[in-house]
């Protein structure tokens, strides 16, 4: 089975979890927004499965600029509503994005979303923005994940141990 940033060990072979889990963190740089990341099987670039709550933007500010990733995604909006440029995506839809292609910027709902997002590659997380400004930016929030993600990037073996849940 697959790991997840907060060592959340599995119990006779699977791990119960909700988007009110107390044992999820905060993004990388975002306090205010609820994660978990869900890697799947044991290869350090394998699919990641992230789960994420973006608390209520009533005055619709843009919450990431436009931006790739280089690998294909699949976004769910479990709750809420989530626009991606100029498409609002309500409770239920989803979208499949390819990889290396620009999209956004993003927006979430005037009362928040939750929402799945799968990543082909757990390195195609972070993403590629097109304005170096907006890279520059974000520079302190991608230091921070990378040292999140350093040991997923080890074969199993060389991972930190989970604990129990």
């Amino acid at each position: 089975m697959g790991m997840n940033l907060k060592m959340i060990k599995a119990i006779q072979g699977h791990i119960d979890s909700s988007f009110d889990d107390e044992r999820w963190m905060p993004a990388p740089g975002e306090s205010d927004r609820p994660r978990n990341y869900w890697f799947m099987g044991d290869d350090p670039d394998g699919p990641v499965v992230t789960c994420s709550i973006y608390p209520p933007n009533p005055d619709g500010k843009e919450n990431a600029p436009a931006h790739s990733h280089s690998s294909d995604t699949i976004r769910i909006i479990v709750e809420g509503r989530f626009k991606v440029g100029t498409k609002w995506y309500e409770t239920g839809e989803m979208r499949i994005q390819d990889a290396g292609r620009v999209y956004g910027p993003e927006v979430v709902g005037p009362d928040g979303c939750k929402q799945i997002i799968i990543f082909e590659k757990r390195s195609s997380m972070f993403p590629d923005y097109v304005k170096d400004s907006d890279t520059r930016a974000r520079a302190a929030g991608k230091e921070a994940f990378n040292k999140q993600m350093a040991p997923f990037r080890q074969p199993r073996a060389a991972r930190p141990a989970a604990v129990s849940s």
